[in-house]
């Protein structure tokens, strides 16, 4: 054995005895007691739950941050309104929400709104209408002269009267506006006027749907639904005298007149909805002392207007304009398109054709 090994056995040696003494240092590395390993796991798990505490502390912070940056960001470019974006689970915004004012452009030069259109300066251009006489210019008279044993004084006093009538039925502002056909009722006989004013109110349509109500002897349009467009009504059309046999066998001085009557109307609010309406007054006035002898030489009426460009089927007796943005008509148009600026006979089948031009 050599001397080196000698040595290290005899410093073990020595070692020995100082522990079994109770003299030896303490060692550097011994085992852990088990009261020892609990209290390290405890203080390990508190060191841990402190780091996470900081680290989502941190991660609130930096959230923060990019939260007012972006709500900064909103107001700038919105120009002080702005609206607080919510985020689901998905991380995108929540898009159900309605933005009741958005950002606009501020301090741009803009221009006033423009008008809806409406009927040009002259509603009859491109008309025939266009040439006619101005209201009741247009209803002129023929010379009088004796119609079988009529004299022309009774002829010409006929005339005027009838001219009178026309002017009440078809141009008379109150009536034609809804109101009250007070004009057109003086002129009747005590008994046709009795019948005009106690049909005024009817509701219905015969079989032809031809209104019941006796404003269908005028044109009258329906109250506030129409407007009349400028003060011009045109008036086109003539009258003639001759005599007749009526049914009780007495002879009457028969005034025959065929006028058209042309007006342009529209919706109260809606100018862009305009149009013309042609009313045709096509019959008789017929003239004689009704009672006897020395009764009042006076009118009886049979001149009821058609319109054309009214509504088919209405209950009232008024003329309801059918508007292009109107409703439907309550009963369809039927038989041969006719020119309502034409003076043509009547087809003698009362009804609702069909027209165009208005």
């Amino acid at each position: 054995m050599s001397e080196g090994t000698n040595e290290a056995d005899d410093r073990m040696d020595a070692e020995l005895r100082k522990i079994l003494a109770g003299d030896a240092l303490e060692a550097r590395f011994r085992e852990l007691s088990a009261e020892e390993r609990e209290k390290q796991a405890k203080d390990w798990q508190k060191q841990q739950k402190a780091a996470r505490k900081r680290q989502r502390k941190a991660r609130r912070r930096r959230a923060f941050r990019r939260t007012a940056w972006g709500l900064a960001a909103i107001v700038l470019a919105g120009g002080g309104t702005y609206a607080y974006l919510r985020y689901g689970h998905g991380g995108g915004p929540d898009d159900t929400q309605t933005i009741a004012h958005g950002a606009v452009p501020r301090g741009l030069k803009t221009s006033a709104p423009r008008p809806q259109s409406g009927p040009p300066a002259d509603p009859f251009s491109g008309t025939p209408a266009d040439k006619w006489a101005d209201g009741a210019a247009g209803i002129t008279l023929p010379a009088a002269k004796p119609a079988g044993q009529y004299s022309a004084a009774q002829v010409e006093d006929a005339y005027q009267t009838t001219r009178k009538m026309l002017v009440a039925a078809a141009l008379d502002p109150q009536t034609l506006n809804g109101g009250a056909p007070t004009a057109f009722a003086k002129l009747l006989t005590q008994d046709q006027r009795t019948e005009f004013l106690g049909g005024l109110n009817k509701i219905g349509t015969d079989k032809y749907h031809v209104a019941l109500s006796t404003r269908s002897w005028i044109t009258q349009f329906a109250p506030g639904t129409t407007k009349l467009i400028g003060s011009v009504v045109k008036v086109h059309g003539t009258m003639s005298a001759t005599t007749a046999k009526e049914q009780s066998g007495q002879t009457a001085l028969r005034i025959t007149v065929d006028y058209l009557v042309a007006y342009p109307v529209e919706p109260p609010k809606a100018p862009e909805d305009w149009m013309r309406v042609v009313s045709q007054f096509s019959g008789t006035v017929d003239f004689a002392s009704w009672s006897d002898a020395e009764s009042p030489f006076e009118p009886w009426w049979n001149a009821n207007p058609a319109p054309a460009g009214g509504r088919c089927g209405t209950r009232d007796g008024y003329v309801h304009p059918d508007f292009p943005g109107g409703p439907a008509d309550m009963t369809p148009k039927k038989g041969r398109i006719i020119n309502p600026y034409a003076l043509s006979p009547p087809s003698g089948t009362p009804g609702c054709g069909q027209t165009t031009g208005t």
